[in-house]
C-alpha cells in the first residue's frame, strides 16, 4: 500500500500543546453551540464523530486488510469516513472501550487539525478498499500522531471537565502523590503484575505506572477512556505527582 504522507507531514505545521488544546476546545464548544453543552463525563465522541462532524464510521478487519498487527484507525478525507479495527469493537471486548474512544478522537483529531494539508489518495489498497488518507499504528508516532493524540486527550477529558469533577471524585481538592498509594495497592500491584505475559521483573517507572493507573481506573470510567489515558492526563494536569518536593 502507498501512501504519500512523507511529502504531506512536512507541510504540516508544528503546534504547541496549549494550541491543541485550543483547538479541541473549540470543537467542544461548536458542539455544544449547535447540539447540546458537555458539563458532565463522558464526551460523547460517537455523536461528535457522526452527528456533529458528519464523519461515517465502520468497524472492520484493519488489521488483515492492510497488513500491519498494530492498526487500530484510519481515516479517508475525501470520503468522510473513519474505520477502526474489530479489535477495539466495544460490542466484542468492553475492556476496549477507552481504547476505542481515544482512537474515534484521535481520527477526529486528524478531521479537525490535517485534513487540508493531505491531497486525496486514489491509489487502489486491497480487499475492494481505497487507500486511506492516512492510518495510525501504536509503533508510529510522527508529528501528526503527537498532535492528534494530545488533541484526543483535551478532547475526551478536558481540563475544566475534569478539574470540576476531581474534588466531588477526591472528596477534597490538591493533587494526589504516589508514596501515599503504595500500601493501598499493594496486593493489586502483585495481582496486575502477575498478569503480564513476560515474566520479567519490571522497571520502577513500569510499576510506578501500574500503581497510578489502579488509582486511576475508577475516574477513567467516568470518562470512558482507558486508565492509561487518564493517568497520563492527571499527570500533566499536575493531579498526580510522582515526587514531592522537599520542603
Amino acid at each position: 500500500m502507498r501512501l504519500s504522507t512523507a511529502s504531506v507531514c512536512r507541510e504540516v505545521p508544528p503546534l504547541t500543546d496549549q494550541q491543541i488544546a485550543d483547538q479541541a476546545l473549540l470543537l467542544l464548544t461548536e458542539y455544544g453551540q449547535q447540539r447540546q453543552p458537555v458539563v458532565r463525563p463522558p464526551v460523547p465522541i460517537e455523536e461528535i464523530l457522526e452527528v456533529h462532524l458528519k464523519l461515517a464510521l465502520e468497524i472492520c478487519d484493519l488489521q488483515a486488510a492492510y497488513g500491519h498487527p498494530d492498526l487500530l484507525g484510519a481515516i479517508w478525507f475525501k470520503d468522510r469516513l473513519v474505520r477502526i479495527d474489530q479489535s477495539l469493537d466495544p460490542a466484542k471486548a468492553p475492556k476496549m472501550m477507552g481504547r476505542f474512544h481515544f482512537t474515534l478522537a484521535h481520527e477526529v483529531a486528524h478531521w479537525w487539525l490535517h485534513r487540508e494539508h493531505f491531497a486525496d489518495n486514489a491509489d487502489p489498497a486491497t480487499e475492494g478498499m481505497s487507500a486511506p488518507t492516512f492510518i495510525c499504528r501504536t509503533s508510529a508516532k510522527p508529528r501528526l500522531e503527537k498532535q492528534a493524540d494530545i488533541f484526543a486527550a483535551n478532547l475526551l477529558m478536558p481540563a475544566g471537565l475534569v478539574l470540576s469533577a476531581w474534588p466531588s471524585w477526591r472528596s477534597r481538592p490538591g493533587p494526589v502523590y504516589l508514596d501515599s498509594l503504595w500500601d493501598d495497592y499493594e496486593q493489586a500491584i502483585a495481582d496486575e503484575l502477575a498478569l503480564r505475559p513476560d515474566g520479567q521483573t519490571p522497571d520502577r517507572r513500569v510499576v510506578e505506572n501500574v500503581v497510578l493507573e489502579l488509582f486511576s481506573r475508577p475516574f477513567a470510567q467516568c470518562f470512558e477512556v482507558s486508565s492509561e489515558a487518564m493517568r497520563i492526563r492527571l499527570e500533566s494536569l499536575g493531579l498526580l505527582i510522582r515526587r514531592r518536593e522537599p520542603r
